[in-house]
């Protein structure tokens, strides 16, 4: 009976923390994606629509081909489409794949709540052993929020948004970046800071800019920088290390989702790239004060989006037009 309490209560543990994980969140991860709160609620409600076919499929197919191979199909199915999910790019292809991997999750709901988990015990304890998994499953939608505050705590994720906002980036090799961003484009200027492992100028500067292209990179997703951006890279007289660094500039920047154009290096080591601005831009709220959780109507200075409450240090988000 122990045995059938652990499986019961592991598997109801694991469908709760998928239905809070994906399902509960969807609008949040599309209004943090940058879209608007009715295309969050039209793409959820698009999405959602599987929730009743999953369930009728898990109620026809548990008797035609049997609990256990209908189980494992619809997990497979769920782990491929989840797989695909996060590289959806065009707005079509996010909800058909998200509508597609709901229909796998409710199969499994439908199967492991109403006839999997019941069955596993004899009628005469079938209720309470059952009411008693639920239970253990039901507390996964509790311990989840905890474990995502912990990760953030043990991932620094603050510190990150700490750094999304200040205008000095250091690397982890000693060397910094400095992003400036002006009405006429974005200036990111490659500074060699404590760096000092080659007796080489130009192998120092080399080595300087190939590890200063993974953080721009990363710096151009995390604050959305678009339109101009003009990169000052440290100088480099051998052309093949200037060619170098434009492909390994065009090479990290194929998994942005924005779309980018990058120029050729110029005779100063600069390269000039355009990029459009996907994303929400997270802005420092200067006047301080404590900002309330709204979602939506924030218009500000010809903006709009939403605004998030920090427990420390106020933020707020919004969306350029």
């Amino acid at each position: 009976m122990l045995r059938r309490m652990i499986v019961g209560a592991v598997t109801l543990v694991v469908i709760n923390t998928i239905l809070y994980g994906f399902v509960t969140w969807l609008p949040t991860f599309f209004v943090k994606d940058g879209r608007d709160i009715v295309k969050s609620m039209t793409f959820t409600a698009l999405m959602t629509l599987g929730a009743p076919i999953g369930s009728a499929i898990g109620a026809y197919t548990a008797d035609y081909w049997g609990r256990k191979p209908t189980i494992v199909g619809a997990s497979i199915a769920a782990m491929a489409l989840g797989g695909l999910y996060p590289f959806m790019r065009s707005p079509g292809a996010l909800v058909t794949t998200g509508f597609l991997l709901i229909i796998p999750i409710y199969v499994l709901v439908t199967l492991l709540f109403a006839i999997y988990v019941p069955e596993l015990f004899p009628t005469e304890v079938r209720l309470r052993a059952s009411g008693i998994c639920n239970a253990i499953g039901r507390s996964a939608s509790i311990v989840t929020p905890w474990a995502v505050v912990m990760l953030f705590q043990r991932y620094n994720v603050e510190h990150e948004i700490e750094k999304i906002n200040s205008r000095r980036v250091e690397m982890a090799n000693g060397g910094s970046l400095v992003i400036d961003s002006t009405e006429a484009l974005v200036a990111v200027d490659v500074n060699s800071g404590r760096y000092r492992e080659q007796r080489n100028a130009e192998m120092t500067a080399f080595n300087i800019n190939k590890e200063a292209i993974k953080e721009i990179c990363r710096q151009l997703r995390l604050r959305d920088l678009g339109g101009v951006i003009v990169i000052d890279f440290i100088d480099m007289r051998e052309e093949r290390h200037k060619r170098e660094i434009e492909r390994l500039l065009r090479n990290n920047l194929k998994d942005d989702r924005a779309k980018t154009k990058v120029l050729r290096m110029s005779q100063f080591c600069m390269i000039e790239m355009t990029r459009q601005r996907v994303k929400r831009v997270l802005q420092r709220r200067r006047d301080g004060g404590e900002v309330p959780i709204a979602l939506g109507g924030c218009r500000h200075k010809g903006h709009r989006g939403t605004s998030l409450r920090a427990h420390s240090k106020p933020l707020i988000i919004t969306e350029s037009k």
